[in-house]
């Protein structure tokens, strides 16, 4: 970002340079020139620079469209410089990239499911056949999951707009409910294949569909994830089969599904940070998914959205989601409130009962703000919160089972792993857990 005012000094003395009556319209970019690369084709790379020859062109527009280039990952490095065009009023630009190799890397992820996770090893292959592909290959461990995942994808192909990509993994899972009052670890086994196609519409909006298949391991026997003097167990003990609740004995052992699924989502984010979050704009998802095979056959729908918006210096994030799935959905399939990724203030998954819910909602309102470092990327970063949330089974809605909590929490950003946060929630409804409060550490932003 240092050299940004020498290169630009072309195109900032050619604007001043316009005549006054004629300086009320943009720039012209006349030509578009890609130096340094050896087997990226400059069409490939101009998929991902939102810019075209003959568009209009100002500073702050060259600077948003350089770091979409650099955040496709195309290159290990993107610079630039611009000239004066043939005519007045008409700018030339050089975009000044160097390859990227075979690397490995570690680093964070993000997973709607999982939530954030750590890649403590990681192959990339990117860009090896000059087309734009991701071929990585990943060990991941997060919030309540660790696994190996083979990832290829191309996010672009033919105009620009269609993207496709495969997955494959296996991943040792953990999920957690409560029996008596007394929380339980179960473990679940996954393997998947997964392929996708997608289009984008316009600047904002994509379909996608994809399908594959799936294999779950449910283990037949929990443990105790806390000692529980009252009732002699400690942790690690393990309830007995006939102990288990029946939504947990009935969906234990193996099955194999096949997996299908279909979204439209919406993305407007601005490129522009607050306090590390979008400075404005929204994203939202409507996705709809089946799995069909061993067991039943379930069916699931849920919409997430997310708004975001610059205020008295810092950001305002705003998330609604909610979700339905058929009732003879298998607990694991099912969701779970409390914790982390929902209603902070609560236990993990505290707030549903030990077979889950097919009915959910949640709200989470935050404002972010800088405490240390720029504004924009700060090296710590404050929140206050509010969560609600509520979860059921069946169709009727009971408003006074809401839980809500509301708290504060700080982020550190640390180098390759983004930013390591702690959120403390304090329960403003009753809690199933004889707690006056809840800390919860995280990986970057829940949304």
């Amino acid at each position: 970002m240092s050299s940004y005012p020498r290169l630009l000094l072309p195109l900032l003395l050619l604007t001043a340079a316009v005549p006054a009556a004629a300086a009320e319209a943009p720039l012209e970019l006349e030509t578009i020139a890609l130096i340094g690369n050896d087997r990226t084709p400059r069409e490939i790379a101009l998929l991902y620079f939102p810019l075209a020859e003959g568009d209009p062109v100002t500073p702050d527009g060259l600077l948003d469209a350089v770091d979409a280039l650099r955040a496709s990952e195309l290159f290990t490095s993107v610079d630039f410089r611009t000239r004066v065009g043939s005519v007045r009023g008409r700018v030339a630009l050089d975009l000044l990239v160097e390859e990227r190799g075979v690397e490995f890397r570690f680093g964070t992820g993000f997973r709607d499911l999982d939530g954030w996770y750590l890649i403590p090893a990681q192959l990339r292959f990117d860009n090896r056949l000059g087309r734009g592909e991701r071929i990585r290959l990943q060990v991941k461990l997060g919030y309540r999951i660790a696994g190996v995942e083979f990832l290829l994808e191309e996010p672009r192909v033919g105009d620009g707009q269609t993207f496709w990509g495969i997955r494959a993994g296996g991943y040792g899972t953990t999920r957690t409910y409560y029996v008596d009052e007394t929380e339980y670890e179960h473990r679940l086994g996954r393997g998947l294949f997964e392929a996708h196609l997608g289009r984008r519409i316009g600047r904002s909006w994509a379909i996608e569909i994809g399908g594959g298949f799936e294999s779950v391991d449910s283990d037949s026997v929990p443990e105790a994830a806390e000692d529980d003097e009252f009732r002699e167990i400690e942790r690690g003990d393990e309830l007995p089969f006939d102990e288990l609740p029946p939504a947990i004995a009935s969906h234990v052992g193996i099955a194999n599904r096949s997996i299908f699924h279909a979204q439209l989502a919406v993305d407007t984010r601005s490129r522009r940070r607050v306090a590390a979050t979008p400075a404005s704009g929204l994203w939202g998802r409507l996705r709809g998914e089946g799995r069909l095979g061993e067991g039943p056959d379930v069916v699931a729908v849920t919409a997430d959205l997310r708004a975001y918006r610059r205020l008295l210096g810092g950001g305002l994030a705003l998330r609604l989601k909610g979700g339905a799935i058929g009732e003879a959905a298998p607990w694991y399939d099912r969701y779970y409130l409390g914790g982390l990724y929902t209603v902070r203030g609560f236990p993990g998954q505290s707030l549903s009962p030990s077979g889950g819910d097919t009915r959910f909602w949640t709200a989470s309102l935050e404002f972010r703000a800088r405490l240390a470092g720029n504004s924009a990327d700060p090296r710590v970063a404050a929140v206050l919160f509010v969560d609600a949330g509520d979860g059921w089974t069946g169709t009727d809605v009971d408003w006074d089972d809401v839980s809500a909590s509301a708290g504060y929490g700080f982020r550190l950003r640390l180098p390759w792993i983004h930013c390591l946060g702690i959120d403390f929630g304090v329960p403003i409804t009753d809690s199933p857990v004889r707690e006056s409060f809840r800390a919860h550490a995280a990986l970057g932003w829940n949304f």
